[in-house]
């Protein structure tokens, strides 16, 4: 039986809602409830070069914005899937979504991935974020 991606909206939402309040509000750093999930998605953004670092405190996960981050990139973050309306793809549609974004976040069976790390393990998921 195969494995079916696994996604869940509630920690990517508000991730998200406190990335962008952090960004509004100029300021270089939030936390955020250390989850599994969550922690792969920290992971991810660390690892698209996006953050400046992150750590791991009791139960919280306290995040680093890199200070040029504050006027730029995450201006064109976008939400792609949503609880009602999941983006799943397949290997072969993933390269047609690299022409129109930089970089995507993908709920896949093997965790949290970015564009390039689904395309090396050549498989498909649920596309969750966007990067113009």
């Amino acid at each position: 039986m195969k494995k079916t991606a696994c996604y869940h909206f509630d920690g990517f939402n508000e991730f998200y809602s406190l990335l962008n309040y952090s960004l509004i509000n100029k300021k270089n750093e939030f936390s955020i409830k250390n989850e599994k999930r969550r922690l792969e998605l920290v992971k991810c953004f660390y690892g698209l070069g996006y953050l400046a670092s992150y750590e791991i405190k009791n139960k919280y996960i306290t995040v680093y914005l890199k200070d040029y981050l504050l006027d730029t990139h995450f201006r064109k973050l976008k939400i792609i899937s949503s609880p009602g309306r999941p983006i799943a793809c397949s290997i072969k549609i993933l390269n047609y979504y690299s022409k129109n974004y930089n970089n995507l976040i993908l709920s896949t069976d093997k965790g949290l991935l970015t564009l390039t790390e689904a395309i090396k393990k050549n498989t498909g998921g649920i596309i969750l974020f966007g990067f113009d």
